[in-house]
């Protein structure tokens, strides 16, 4: 199965103006929409030297093919449109390989400018995309209002067609998924975040030895976890290229249903019953008014346990649980 996807890079320098197109192809002559650089740096590819520059991360490596460019079109201002262009890529950001040497036709300043085709990556694989600007039309300032580049038309290794991730009883995480139309599959990591931002490997899982129609994969997780936890699948080709598929979450919570202490008021022996969905030991701890720590002991979940009070003075006291990162308390008065 093949797929023709766009891979539209839009910049704007102040507030982003979605409606700044008027038709398909022809922008509007502002100054809100574009790239503008009035002081050269060096470039992240030092071969290129002291030069106006834009670099674009993309994510992800994307097999790449047209480049579509649209020239500052700001009314007097054309002059800072750019002439000659080099583009390079690179899948690190540090190793750049040039596309191409390009020369851009200066725009019109009009509303009814239109962009121009100005090369083609011919599906050489990048995730960073970099615009040295080597010349313009004379203006103090370098400028461009849009780039657009395809992502090249191939073929599809794996697609997915589900990704859940549940908890089970054990407080584990069961990550399952399924996929049809598998191609030169080699194998999958799976990743996991606590933020959604940095990203572990927890596991990796081979491509099954004979694809079928439908193919479905289950790894577990078997770290506690306590709070919300993000996962998502590299997929990984015979050839090393990666594919990296939408985020899914879950959360492990453990959670106690009901603290109960009886008789409350309390006189000479208090009955402490913990429900919970899983039986474990906890820390139980005993505190005044005032946040004083009384007691510790261990009690167990789901198992009623006796504690004396006789020796404590009249008051107000608290019975605190601690699960993990988690505090739960209840209060009762001893008469």
């Amino acid at each position: 199965m093949k797929k023709l996807y766009i891979l539209p890079i839009i910049f704007f320098l102040t507030m982003p103006i979605l409606s700044a197109q008027m038709y398909p192809d022809r922008h509007n002559t502002n100054w809100f929409d574009g790239w503008i650089s009035c002081t050269s740096s060096l470039s992240p590819n030092a071969t290129r030297g002291d030069i106006h520059w834009v670099m674009y991360d993309l994510g992800f490596d994307y097999p790449l093919s047209e480049i579509s460019l649209w020239n500052c079109n700001i009314p007097d201002s054309t002059d800072m449109g750019l002439q000659n262009v080099i583009i390079d890529y690179s899948k690190d950001g540090i190793d750049w390989e040039e596309v191409g040497d390009y020369t851009l036709s200066q725009s019109t300043g009009s509303s009814i400018y239109q962009g121009e085709v100005i090369g083609d990556f011919g599906g050489q694989t990048a995730r960073y995309i970099l615009i040295n600007a080597m010349s313009n039309y004379g203006g103090s300032c370098y400028s461009f209002s849009e780039l657009r580049i395809n992502i090249a038309e191939s073929a599809v290794p794996v697609e997915l067609v589900s990704f859940d991730v549940n908890c089970n009883e054990n407080f584990e995480i069961i990550v399952e998924w399924s996929t049809s139309s598998e191609i030169n599959n080699a194998y999958f990591d799976i990743l996991k975040s606590s933020d959604g931002e940095y990203w572990e490997i927890v596991g990796t899982v081979d491509a099954t030895v004979d694809p079928q129609e439908s193919n479905h994969y289950t790894f577990v997780d078997k770290s506690k976890n306590e709070a919300v936890s993000y996962y998502k699948l590299a997929q990984y080709d015979l050839d090393g290229h990666r594919t990296d598929y939408n985020v899914a979450a879950t959360t492990c919570d453990r959670e106690i249903s009901e603290i109960s202490l009886y008789p409350n008021p309390v006189e000479n022996k208090l009955q402490i019953l913990i429900t919970s969905k899983e039986s474990e030991f906890l820390r139980g701890r005993l505190i005044n008014a005032i946040g004083e720590e009384l007691r510790e002991f261990n009690i167990s979940t789901n198992v009623e346990m006796e504690i004396e009070t006789k020796d404590l003075p009249s008051g107000q006291y608290f019975f605190q649980i601690e699960m993990g990162s988690k505090r739960f308390k209840e209060k009762f008065v001893k008469i």
